[in-house]
């Protein structure tokens, strides 16, 4: 039997383990693959911290979407250009949809003229962003 510095490297290495069919798995599909291989009842801030330290520090190992991770190599692999582009469509997606959700803001407590500001500034943030995802489309 393996043994581990900490519970952390202990559930990152199960996480890993789960991960490295480089197949989708959601956070639910780690927390049991982890309990199930270590039988040891890891509280859900020390599975979370895990997670979030594998992604956050190891780059092969990638939140896909909310609440799934998948280990990928796509930005290792010069080969894999669709791949990529469609990495950066997402992230274009993500960064058009983010700056959509910051005009959502108190209006309450800004002046008209700085509410101006931030509306002209958001869209031609947007339109720029939506001009690059429509080349990658192209």
């Amino acid at each position: 039997m393996k043994t581990f510095r900490s519970n952390a490297s202990e559930i990152k290495h199960h996480i890993r383990e789960r991960l490295d069919n480089g197949r989708e798995a959601s956070t639910q599909d780690i927390i049991l693959h982890v309990k199930n291989a270590t039988e040891k009842d890891f509280t859900p801030g020390m599975l979370g911290g895990a997670l979030n330290d594998l992604i956050n520090h190891e780059p092969t190992y990638q939140r896909i979407r909310r609440g799934v991770y998948q280990k990928t190599t796509t930005f290792d692999d010069p080969t894999k250009t669709d791949n990529v582009d469609e990495k950066l469509k997402e992230l274009l997606q993500t960064a058009i949809t983010e700056a959509k959700n910051a005009l959502r803001i108190d209006i309450a407590t800004l002046t008209p003229e700085r509410l101006m500001e931030i509306q002209a500034q958001s869209t031609k943030i947007i339109t720029a962003l939506e001009g690059l995802l429509r080349e990658l489309e192209h």
